[in-house]
């Protein structure tokens, strides 16, 4: 079940006028055979609803909930190979966290920080930055 504050933000999301997801849009026009996931701290229930929504859902090969599974970013970067197959693959980590991005980053991970009004200026470690 999903919380107040998280059934809030979905809602923000939901009633969102500008296509908040144009970014990764562009990045599915040259997708190749790059195989997507996610890792987030959200729940899942709050997750799922969103990539439906803005048909994303079936981008990915696995959304991981990191709450529903009691787990951290960084024990799932450390322990990559038991989650994915990670042999020979570059692997870009795209996220908003100084922190993960940070975490990422000392795995060797290309790093792109998603930028936007809450985390402005805080995400400049990154390879690249998106802005959103």
């Amino acid at each position: 079940m999903i919380s107040k504050e998280e059934k809030k933000a979905q809602k923000l999301i939901f009633d969102a006028k500008e296509q908040i997801f144009d970014y990764f849009y562009d990045i599915l026009k040259n997708k190749g055979n790059k195989n997507f996931y996610i890792l987030s701290n959200n729940n899942d229930e709050m997750i799922l609803p969103v990539l439906k929504k803005f048909n994303l859902l079936q981008h990915f090969e696995k959304v991981w909930s990191m709450l529903k599974m009691k787990l951290t970013k960084q024990y799932v970067f450390e322990h990559l190979n038991e989650f994915i197959d990670v042999n020979n693959k570059k692997i870009a980590l795209f996220e908003d966290s100084y922190k993960t991005l940070e975490i990422g980053k000392s795995f060797g991970y290309i790093c792109i920080g998603v930028e936007s009004e809450m985390n402005k200026g805080k995400i400049q470690t990154a390879d690249y930055i998106i802005k959103v």
